[in-house]
């Protein structure tokens, strides 16, 4: 993006330090919406946006379409993915908690380092999907379409 729009690297960087800031700050809100409406339909909302702003980042020609797109949209979408995973795990398993919740997490660690932009937007929407059509079970943690999961 350097070469081809010549930008400097002043420029990206401060996208990206607009986009994990507002990422931090609305991460709280986000906890606050996951309370109130659960977390798929946040995990769905922000799972959008975190698309959206993948999508968008692929038309950009002018360093404000990066600020909005980056720094902003995908801000908003990434911000709500981590706090619903971790709550709803959290929820899920009654034993061994602390465990499924570091699997967790460290998941997102090794998800985000080794894939692309475009296929992390995808296995976020995928994951978004999956949380939207989960329901509660009783013998197990939850099922999608009749397919229980089990611990």
């Amino acid at each position: 993006m350097l070469t081809e729009l010549g930008w400097t690297r002043a420029v990206t960087s401060g996208a990206f330090s607009l986009s994990i800031t507002l990422y931090g700050l609305l991460a709280i809100g986000m906890g606050r919406l996951t309370d109130k409406f659960g977390p798929r339909l946040v995990i769905t909302a922000c799972g959008l946006f975190f698309g959206l702003g993948y999508l968008l980042m692929s038309q950009i020609t002018a360093v404000w379409h990066l600020y909005l797109f980056y720094g902003v949209i995908i801000a908003i979408g990434g911000s709500g993915l981590y706090v619903p995973l971790i709550s709803t795990v959290a929820r899920w398993f009654v034993r061994r908690r602390g465990v499924m919740t570091g699997i967790v997490v460290s998941g997102i660690g090794l998800g985000n380092a080794h894939t692309s932009g475009s296929e992390l937007a995808h296995l976020y929407l995928r994951l978004a999907y999956l949380l939207y059509y989960c329901r509660r079970d009783s013998s197990g943690i939850g099922y999608v379409d009749g397919t229980v999961f089990s611990a």
